[in-house]
């Protein structure tokens, strides 16, 4: 049997994020070991990023997106803030890989976190694959 990839559009396609091109060091190495895990399908089905601004989170949930076979959603939240509904996250624990990019933008909207955590349940009953980052760690996320 031959496994091939969904073709894309170019504007959906991220390819010069990868895990090669990330500056990895040893206070982040865990954490590219721990994506690349991610990818390959071992060990949690969730995994939370945080830090600061251009510490490459971004970079790291492209990379772990684009080492997968087969489709995944990228949303960018903060990009995306004022064009999504709560609603918008209905459903998409079905796709079976997301990324949500700078949750911290849904953080005291009542609404949105507890669209938020609705996604978060339907994924692990589904066994799907989660990727988040934001700011701050998630106790101190202002959820």
């Amino acid at each position: 049997m031959r496994v091939s990839r969904q073709l894309t559009f170019d504007f959906f396609v991220n390819s010069h994020y990868d895990f090669d091109s990330y500056f990895a060091v040893n206070q982040n190495i865990e954490v590219v070991t721990t994506l690349k895990s991610w990818a390959a399908r071992e060990g949690t089905g969730i995994v939370y990023l945080w830090g600061d601004s251009s510490v490459g989170k971004t970079h790291l949930l492209h990379a772990s997106l684009n080492s997968l076979v087969g489709r995944s959603i990228y949303i960018p939240i903060k990009e995306m803030a004022d064009k999504i509904e709560p609603c918008s996250f209905e459903g998409l624990e079905n796709v079976g890989v997301l990324a949500l990019d700078d949750v911290e933008f849904l953080a005291g909207k009542k609404s949105y976190e507890e669209a938020l955590f609705k996604l978060f349940n339907s994924v692990l009953s589904k066994k799907a694959r989660l990727l988040l980052s934001g700011r701050k760690h998630p106790s101190r996320q202002g959820f």
